[in-house]
């Protein structure tokens, strides 16, 4: 992060406005202005400002690099292997799917190439289940494609804490999922975003 003097030649933005320019989350955009990828400096009030054109610029970079690919995309946010892919290599053709073990780095990862299908199955404590729930159901909401999300969890609780407060797009599940499953998800998925083509 650079300690700069705010200046009439630089267009600020906050934090807030920054993660809607580049579609992503608060937590995702720290992490790169930490990095320095994206020019942020302190207030001497303490408040995080963000020069716009950095943004404009670091968006502009990921667009110029995206190849045009019509592969579904899926991403795998998980902590331990999913079989999903013995399934789907029949499939590759079709799927590319990318793993992710951390969950920033895959948030970031979205701003390049959104997904249209995400499973997320993190074995974490029920709090940071919810809570990364509610934020990657609250992403999804905000998105100007449709994603699908499957949401796996070992807590009967999870279901009766986050059910409620989740859109249609995202699927909870309690226990683990056969292979058969997921597969049929996926395909279901894939064969709609073909259709509405």
């Amino acid at each position: 992060m650079l300690n700069i003097k705010y200046t009439k030649t630089n267009e600020v933005v906050t934090t807030k406005d920054a993660a809607k320019i580049l579609n992503l989350s608060v937590s995702s955009i720290r992490i790169l202005a930490n990095k320095g990828i994206i020019i942020s400096w302190n207030t001497p009030g303490g408040h995080r400002r963000y020069e716009k054109n950095s943004l404009l610029n670091y968006k502009k970079n990921l667009q110029d690099k995206n190849i045009i690919n019509e592969k579904i995309c899926i991403k795998i946010i998980s902590d331990e292997n999913i079989p999903i892919t013995e399934d789907l290599k029949d499939l590759i053709d079709v799927f590319d799917i990318e793993f992710w073990s951390s969950l920033p780095e895959a948030y970031l990862s979205f701003s390049s190439k959104a997904p249209d299908i995400i499973i997320f199955n993190m074995r974490i404590p029920l709090k940071d289940q919810i809570e990364n729930i509610l934020a990657l159901d609250e992403y999804i909401s905000n998105m100007n494609k449709k994603i699908a999300a499957i949401c796996m969890g070992e807590s009967i609780n999870l279901a009766h804490n986050v059910r409620q407060k989740i859109s249609g797009s995202t699927k909870l599940i309690n226990e683990d999922l056969t292979n058969q499953w997921i597969k049929s998800f996926v395909l279901g998925i894939s064969s709609a975003k073909f259709i509405s083509k």
